[in-house]
């Protein structure tokens, strides 16, 4: 799961809701991108175990537990294991309510209480029944009675703030505004002010990889959000060199890492020659 850039821009446009219904096998070393975005994420393990990784630390969760990931946290996942999970997000239009009762207050981002979870479960499943991306009265209801229900589970507590995750914050913008140049780790350091060692420690443990195969994923998966295009008409060659690749070998295994698949069987998958 995931999308092309670290900042989610498409999680913030105005009135954005997305419930997705998962079912996810198991694929070794495969991992979505550490991202964040200004809305706020909840995950619900409807079976099987998931394994999550927010602001550094990873989490696994089974059977009607829940991840929730605030604005800003930055997070992604690995699937390790086989799963079934409802994914929800919702844009700041939809906690306006929530802000009017708690402020700035945040819920914790593990939620382990299965028998009270099982309240959650239900609202979910009525709304993914009924839900339409359109309909921003209905979303608007649904997610109203989810926010209360979980604050009446979990009592949102003061915010707290982080300087590894604001540096990491940093890091991401960085790459995700300069992916297509030929960077190194040496100028994230210099943009960071930090030393080299330093910022592939914070990097390491805040995303759970290392400099060049996130940097590598990234472009990895703008190169395939290109192709994917009805109207592209650019070569393998010319895409992999727009988005920042050097050699064809170095796309292809990050391509493969990244999909499990070629680019030639990602778009034959998809019905595109």
């Amino acid at each position: 799961m995931g999308k092309i850039s670290y900042y989610e821009k498409e999680a913030d446009i105005k009135n954005y809701t997305r419930f997705m219904f998962e079912c996810n096998k198991a694929l070794s070393g495969r991992q979505s991108y550490g991202h964040f975005h200004t809305s706020v994420e909840l995950v619900y393990v409807l079976e099987g175990r998931h394994v999550g990784y927010v602001n550094g630390r990873a989490v696994e969760l089974t059977r009607d537990k829940i991840f929730f990931f605030n604005p800003y946290d930055i997070h992604y996942y690995n699937y390790r294991y086989d799963n079934r999970l409802y994914v929800v997000l919702l844009g700041q239009e939809y906690l306006a309510d929530y802000r009017a009762a708690f402020g700035n207050k945040a819920f914790p981002n593990r939620m382990e209480r299965e028998a009270e979870n099982l309240r959650v479960r239900r609202i979910l499943e009525e709304w993914h029944s009924r839900y339409e991306y359109e309909n921003y009265l209905r979303n608007a209801g649904y997610a109203d009675l989810l926010l209360a229900e979980l604050a009446d589970i979990y009592p949102p507590v003061p915010a707290k703030k982080t300087a590894g995750r604001d540096r990491a914050y940093r890091m991401l913008e960085f790459l995700n505004e300069n992916y297509v140049r030929n960077i190194t780790l040496g100028d994230l350091a210099d943009h960071m002010g930090y030393n080299r060692a330093y910022c592939s420690q914070l990097f390491g443990k805040v995303l759970g990889t290392d400099f060049r195969s996130y940097l590598n994923d990234l472009r990895a998966a703008a190169a395939w959000k290109q192709m994917a295009e009805p109207d592209c008409e650019k070569t393998v060659l010319q895409v992999a060199m727009d988005c920042g690749f050097d050699s064809m070998n170095t796309f292809y295994r990050a391509f493969r890492r990244r999909y499990g698949k070629s680019p030639r069987e990602m778009l034959s998958a998809r019905g595109i020659e």
